[in-house]
């Protein structure tokens, strides 16, 4: 009985609880919230990975994309390439 606790403990300490989805039409609103647009139809497939461990989430994802997607996503991440020197 013991050695059956420590395997469960052990199990529930060091395996992460993960989440994994392919369907690009639940994906839509993720890749939204991520990029600030909707993906458009070239984005053909969507792929999303969550992982929790301990007090930590970890998010993965993937997707096809043309030059245009591509634009898109820098021109969205643009002002956080911004600094301005002395500004105290």
């Amino acid at each position: 009985m013991k050695k059956l606790i420590l395997v469960l403990i052990l199990n529930l300490t060091f395996n992460s609880c993960a989440y994994e989805s392919q369907n690009r039409e639940k994906l839509i609103s993720s890749f939204e919230d991520n990029f600030g647009f909707k993906p458009p139809e070239s984005t053909k497939k969507i792929k999303l990975k969550n992982r929790g461990y301990f007090d930590f989430e970890v998010h993965y994802m993937s997707f096809t994309y043309d030059s245009k997607v591509l634009e898109k996503i820098i021109a969205h991440d643009q002002p956080l390439n911004i600094a301005e020197s002395n500004n105290v």
